[in-house]
């Protein structure tokens, strides 16, 4: 099940921790009137906190959990997740340890330069065979974000005078890969001005 932690808010002391039943069902008994702050977590699934107030009468809550879809690889002091949760989807963190174990995803960023080529061949190929998405994410600079490794481990698509202000950025020679489904052969990105 889950675990549970309420916390008294007037002291900020945690009062009580105990696990869900197979249910999800889970009860604190003998607890003072005040407020109090509830965190419920479990693996797979988002962290939900919820504020309750306790009088003298019980109190029934329902919280449901989120199951975590996105999995973001390479996120930079966890912003693009924070982004990401705080916008309506449900995402963590994830590193390359998540190979072999993808299934839990319907999206993964790639949102690093740091990895292999093996790394990422068997990134896109387990993708592939769940139909789970992949998203690659980059920078201007040539040696930064995931296109990079994408060119390192498909051959393509091939990066050409990516800088700063440097003018009009296209991708070539994109191959016939399901992951470039739909796209043209060569297309801009980036228009200059």
């Amino acid at each position: 099940g889950a675990e549970v932690t309420i916390v008294y808010l007037e002291d900020n002391l945690e009062v009580g921790r105990t696990n869900t039943d197979e249910y999800g069902r889970f009860t604190f008994n003998d607890l003072l009137s005040g407020d109090y702050l509830l965190t419920v977590e479990k693996d797979g699934y988002s962290l939900e906190e919820v504020t309750v107030t306790l009088g003298e009468e019980s109190v029934e809550l329902v919280i449901l959990l989120k199951a975590i879809e996105i999995g973001v690889l390479g996120d930079y002091n966890g912003e693009l997740t924070e982004f990401l949760n705080r916008n309506g989807h449900s995402a963590e963190p994830i590193d390359w340890s998540v190979l072999g174990s993808t299934d839990d995803y319907k999206l993964i960023i790639v949102n690093t330069n740091e990895g292999t080529k093996m790394q990422m061949l068997q990134l896109i190929y387990e993708t592939d065979q769940k139909g789970i998405s992949l998203l690659f994410l980059g920078t201007w600079g040539v040696k930064d974000g995931a296109i990079h490794l994408l060119e390192n481990a498909l051959g393509y698509p091939e990066l050409d005078q990516h800088g700063y202000n440097e003018g009009a950025v296209t991708i070539h020679g994109i191959a016939d890969h399901p992951l470039f489904k739909d796209l043209p052969e060569s297309f801009t990105i980036h228009i200059e001005g």
